[in-house]
Order: C-alpha cells, then structure tokens, then sequence
C-alpha cells in the first residue's frame, strides 16, 4: 500500500458509500422530511 495513493480512493469510496446510504434512506424511510425537520 502506498500512503499517498490511499486517501483518494478511501475518500471517494467512502464519499460514494455515504451518498448511497443516503439516497436508500431518503428512498426507503422518507429521510428528506426528518432532515427538513431536525
């Protein structure tokens, strides 16, 4: 593993995962209206 190659990707994988979870949340759960809400 090269150390200034690894931030990049985790970054933008993690950047991708959270987006994802995001987006199934606000699909599944409503989670727009809690976020307006809170």
């Amino acid at each position: 593993m090269v150390p200034a190659l690894l931030p990049q990707p985790l970054t933008a994988a993690e950047g991708l995962s959270r987006w994802i979870s995001r987006e199934r949340f606000n699909a599944s759960s409503g989670g727009e209206q809690l976020q307006q809400s809170t």
